[in-house]
């Protein structure tokens, strides 16, 4: 099965639904590691993922092929990321406890402190842009995560979401600034 086109898996998937566990197979990491990025949560990752083929099972026989499978189902799962956002949003308390710090691991020696240290560091990074993506509006969170951390093209990245590339290029622009501002306000805070 791995030397099928997506065309002929599509086709072959829309007869018998067993050929739809090779496309899960060929797109469940790619579409896993685009909802970890934007969520940074394992069990909201493994739950949008299945949810993302689920709604792509049932929705295979409207599949036209005109982006591709990976894109396709990248805009599945950006709709079901933004609407968990949108409900994150509304339940501050879970928020914060999506981005609580995980369990640390004792240094040993002076070189596993530096290496705890600066590994602190980027996840204290990391935990940050998480949070000041999810102040971005959900279209701008979506373009950002496409574009800058899937590494999608503009056009790759409108046909996902279905919307002009021109969009995209807005949204990518104002989240940009909006990301930048937020940052900024964050690592240099107004004196009084």
């Amino acid at each position: 099965m791995a030397d099928l086109s997506e065309p002929e898996l599509v086709a072959l998937a829309r007869k018998d639904p067993g050929y739809f566990e090779e496309i899960y197979r060929r797109f469940a990491g790619p579409v896993g590691a685009m909802i970890y990025r934007r969520l940074g949560d394992t069990a909201l990752t493994e739950d949008l993922v299945a949810e993302t083929f689920v709604i792509a099972l049932s929705a295979l026989r409207r599949y036209r092929g005109r982006a591709g499978l990976r894109l396709w189902l990248f805009g599945i799962a950006s709709h079901l990321v933004n609407g968990r956002i949108r409900r994150l949003r509304r339940d501050r308390h879970l928020m914060q406890r999506l981005f609580a710090a995980r369990p640390q691991v004792a240094a040993e020696t002076v070189s596993d402190l530096q290496r705890k240290e600066a590994q602190e560091e980027v996840r204290s990074q990391l935990a940050l842009t998480r949070r000041l993506i999810l102040e971005l509006p959900p279209n701008q969170q979506a373009v950002l995560t496409l574009c800058c951390l899937e590494g999608l093209s503009e056009a790759e990245a409108a046909a996902s979401l279905q919307i002009r590339p021109g969009t995209v290029k807005s949204r990518l622009s104002r989240g940009r600034k909006r990301l930048t501002r937020l940052f900024s306000k964050h690592t240099f805070p107004e004196e009084k």
